[in-house]
């Protein structure tokens, strides 16, 4: 059991790892969703296309194509190191016209019956995810016009650099077909997914204002029942208590100065423990978490997302070293 937690501890280290990595704090509550998921959507197509370019390479004995489908991998995962480059408009048409290049020069050095054209297709769809559809609407265009030419010039222009007899004899060609067939479906619904899941974190971080005030008063008897469970150990009076859960459902800048005087060591705790100092945004939060509230009910009163949320958890415990086994919640509430 303790293996398995491990592993379990270790592969979400890593999923946080990677999606909250290179987020600018400073950036909108949109941005910095948009940025987790344009992380875990490289992370997810790096590990595709490496996992097929060694699958062409060891099933098939296609070296050039699988070669091509690693290369493509190691490009994604480049593309990660350039944290907010990885946004820039021009970075990104450059990325996706060079993957289309390679996909032009793969198709012409196999053939077409190998069916490394097929990935233009999700390549196209994915313009939808990295673009905003009604502002970049000439990247798009772009994109898909350089696709559109590159996939006719190289279908119906047989230039093959390869000899196909090898692939015709060993069946190869249809193998490899099939095998890009699959991929090309994969991608379709990894880039779906993650372009429902951009459309979610617009709306809603646009609609977030409106329902706020509803949301609030709903969730107002749950959170005063929190509290009273929270401090019922504390000689804090009963009205202090819900001064403080006032300031905390108004997003008010003087809780943390209200929090000081009934809590004087906690602050002193945490920065002795922190590596770096704890910023302000930093402190906010951790005082939300000694209320014992979810990052659902912190991202409604602060009017930011959960994802967002999430992602603020995630530096915070780094910065306090808070270790692996330990939840974030429950290790502040026991300062």
């Amino acid at each position: 059991m303790n293996i398995l937690k491990k592993i379990s501890n270790f592969f979400v280290y890593l999923y946080e790892a990677i999606s909250y990595w290179g987020i600018n704090e400073n950036s909108s509550e949109f941005e910095r969703d948009f940025t987790i998921l344009i992380n875990q959507s490289i992370a997810v197509l790096a590990t595709m296309f490496f996992i097929e370019g060694i699958s062409v390479i060891v099933f098939v004995q296609a070296i050039a194509d699988g070669i091509f489908l690693l290369i493509i991998s190691c490009l994604w995962i480049a593309s990660m190191l350039l944290k907010e480059k990885r946004k820039n408009k021009y970075f990104i048409t450059g990325c996706m016209l060079s993957l289309c290049f390679l996909t032009t020069y793969y198709t012409i050095y196999c053939g077409p019956e190998c069916g490394v054209f097929l990935l233009y297709f999700p390549l196209a769809f994915y313009s939808a995810f990295y673009f905003d559809t009604k502002k970049d609407k000439k990247y798009i265009y772009l994109i898909i016009g350089v696709i559109l030419l590159s996939f006719y010039g190289s279908v119906f222009y047989d230039s093959s650099l390869l000899d196909k007899s090898r692939y015709t004899i060993n069946g190869f060609a249809r193998i490899l077909l099939m095998l890009h067939i699959t991929f090309s479906g994969m991608l379709f619904a990894v880039a779906y997914y993650f372009i429902i899941e951009k459309k979610s974190a617009f709306y809603y971080s646009r609609e977030f204002s409106r329902i706020r005030a509803i949301r609030v008063e709903f969730l107002k008897g749950e959170i005063r029942e929190l509290l009273k469970n929270q401090f019922v150990d504390t000689n804090i009076p009963e009205e202090k208590v819900k001064e403080l859960l006032n300031l905390a459902q108004q997003n008010d800048p003087l809780l943390l100065e209200k929090f000081q005087q009934y809590f004087p060591g906690f602050f002193e705790k945490l920065q002795n423990q922190a590596s770096p100092a704890l910023t302000h945004s930093d402190l906010y939060l951790c005082v939300m978490m000694k209320f014992n509230f979810s990052a659902k009910q912190i991202a409604m009163y602060t009017s930011s997302t959960v994802k967002a949320i999430e992602s603020k958890k995630y530096m915070l415990r780094k910065k306090l070293n808070i270790p692996s086994d330990k939840e974030t919640i429950l290790w502040i509430s026991s300062i």
